[in-house]
């Protein structure tokens, strides 16, 4: 797909609004209910659905047009005005072939902005990810757990599903004794973005007419798929698909009892089938495995921090106090005290707030939202401007002492 030209982007948007509004999202989960959407690019918003005219956009036809601000960032839900809104971004249109693929995608989205509307909990810790152990251990019993989980929803006979649910929830149970609270970072994806992902897969179904059982294991593809870790946080949405297909097995109408649950998904099942826990030995193979995907993720980690430092032409160190004001927790890495942000930080300073686009490095000290630097690269030559003043191409003016040497230009604010 290619949305570039005005009439193709306000064409498609109305046709998944008026989809989205069919009473079809009802079907998907229990109370779903539609919300506003919007389409964006580098220069302009679309949306789709607000009940007046929201500042900054005028209105043509049944959509409102405004200019692009950093309130749209990724693909997600967001606050607006008095609700939530769907976000897409269109850059990212092209890796969908098919209408049916965009479709749920965007159904994945408003799925978040009805979680944040019933006031959901259930959010990942996403400052645990960082400092998440990616030990031999742990990754060798999530990979026979996710092995166990994938199994469970495609075995037919009841007595082996049963067995190997107990085996997934008995190696699970052994990792959350090792990670301890570490394992709530992964429950919690797996409550918020995996039921998403099992909303997304109803609705692809829903407009695909695909084989079910062939879109399952689409879905469930990464559960099999161990050795990249830099793609943890995403690896985590699978599980909690999967653990929805066996309520759905299990319990048909828990949709409505969970939305307004306290527990992660993981710990509602696990209450359900109620299950004793098993010995859990770990063949060594299984290690093996393990230990080569622990020392390639270290490997690529360091090749990132280490590409980073020819990823522009002048680089721009900040050093100061400075708190953490947003991120995208998809595209974070860390390395010892730094944190490299992909897509882009915002962070604020006591004289104001900042926005810069990715890659750029924070560096902290005690607190992992507390930074005692920044630093990022330009295009552009900083100019100052005065004696405590330095203007930066697309960021804007940053008080500060400014010094230069070989392309490196210091600001102390």
């Amino acid at each position: 797909m290619v949305l570039i030209r005005k009439e193709d982007i306000t064409k498609t948007l109305k046709v998944v609004y008026e989809k989205i509004n069919s009473g079809v999202l009802e079907n998907y989960w229990t109370g779903f209910k539609p919300l506003p959407i919007a389409f964006y690019d580098n220069s302009h918003v679309y949306i789709i659905g607000l009940s007046e005219l929201s500042e900054g956009f005028n209105k043509e036809d049944e959509i409102f047009v405004g200019e692009w601000d950093n309130r749209f960032i990724g693909n997600t839900s967001i606050k607006f005005q008095e609700g939530y809104i769907g976000i897409w971004d269109l850059s990212t249109v092209e890796e969908f072939t098919t209408f049916s693929e965009f479709y749920s995608k965007i159904v994945h989205e408003i799925f978040h902005g009805f979680q944040l509307s019933n006031n959901d909990k259930r959010f990942a810790n996403e400052f645990l990810a960082f400092q998440y152990p990616f030990t031999v251990e742990n990754i060798a019993l999530r990979i026979k757990e996710r092995e166990y989980l994938l199994k469970s929803v495609f075995e037919d006979k009841k007595n082996l599903k049963r067995d190997y649910m107990k085996k997934f929830i008995s190696c699970r149970e052994k990792r959350r004794s090792i990670i301890k609270e570490f394992l709530d970072y992964e429950l919690g994806l797996e409550s918020i973005e995996g039921t998403a992902t099992y909303v997304e897969y109803r609705a692809l179904f829903d407009e695909s007419c695909l084989p079910e059982k062939f879109l399952i294991s689409v879905f469930g593809k990464d559960l099999i798929k161990v050795t990249d870790l830099n793609k943890f946080r995403m690896s985590c949405y699978s599980p909690g698909m999967y653990i929805s297909l066996l309520l759905d097995c299990i319990k048909p109408d828990w949709k409505k009892e969970y939305t307004y649950e306290n527990k992660y998904i993981y710990d509602y099942f696990v209450d359900i089938v109620s299950l004793e826990f098993e010995n859990v030995e770990i063949d060594d193979q299984t290690v093996n495995l393990a230990r080569e995907a622990v020392e390639k993720h270290k490997k690529e980690l360091d090749k990132v921090f280490k590409n980073f430092e020819t990823s522009g032409k002048y680089k721009v160190v900040l050093t100061g106090k400075f708190n953490l004001a947003g991120f995208d927790p998809m595209n974070i890495l860390k390395s010892g005290n730094k944190l490299l942000h992909k897509n882009f930080l915002k962070f604020g300073s006591s004289e104001s707030t900042y926005f810069v686009k990715g890659p750029v490095i924070s560096e902290f000290e005690d607190e992992i939202w507390q930074y005692s630097k920044v630093i990022f690269y330009s295009n552009k030559k900083p100019e100052l401007k005065d004696d405590n003043a330095v203007f930066i191409d697309e960021i804007g003016i940053i008080k500060g002492k400014l010094t230069e040497e070989n392309n490196t230009f210091l600001i102390e604010s």
